[in-house]
């Protein structure tokens, strides 16, 4: 049983890696520009999840031991990942796997620095909504209005969930 007190469950890492606040997250936005720039560049980016992580608060969580590979996983980019002009100098971003106007964030890791003939396990990590019950606040509309009110009341189908 993880309690999230440390890093010994690499499923539950990469879930809780998608979402802000966490202390090791793969949300591009919040990653430094030294960082933003290696996954622009067409590189992966290397996480370790053995290791320990500081918290915000002073915390330290332990690094997780046993892992497969010893915790080292690889976020690779979005190489369709474009930021879109939606008005005036403000822009959202959009690609594969990233769609900022419909909420959609996925993560694709991998157990090597590149995808190849090498690589032995691949994830796949989606952020669900990041909203809360407060609709007066605008973080939540795309939330509330974009897609739960639409499926709610009209039963129609939710933006970011294509039939395939």
């Amino acid at each position: 049983m993880n309690n999230l007190q440390n890093f010994n469950n690499l499923y539950l890492n990469l879930a809780q890696g998608a979402y802000p606040e966490t202390p090791k997250q793969f949300p591009v936005e919040k990653l430094n520009s030294r960082e933003q720039y290696i996954l622009k560049s067409g590189q992966s980016l290397q996480f370790n999840f053995s290791s320990d992580a500081i918290t915000d608060n002073g915390q330290t969580i332990p690094g997780g031991q046993p892992l497969p590979n010893d915790g080292i996983v690889y976020l690779q980019p979005d190489v369709q990942l474009k930021a879109i002009p939606v008005q005036d100098g403000v822009t959202i971003q959009k690609g594969l796997l990233t769609d900022q106007m419909a909420g959609f964030n996925a993560y694709f890791l991998t157990d090597t620095a590149e995808l190849n003939a090498e690589t032995r396990n691949t994830y796949l990590t989606i952020r669900g909504s990041d909203g809360s019950f407060n609709i007066l606040d605008p973080i939540n509309w795309n939330d509330w209005l974009g897609s739960n009110l639409v499926f709610t009341l009209g039963d129609k189908q939710v933006p970011p969930n294509k039939n395939v």
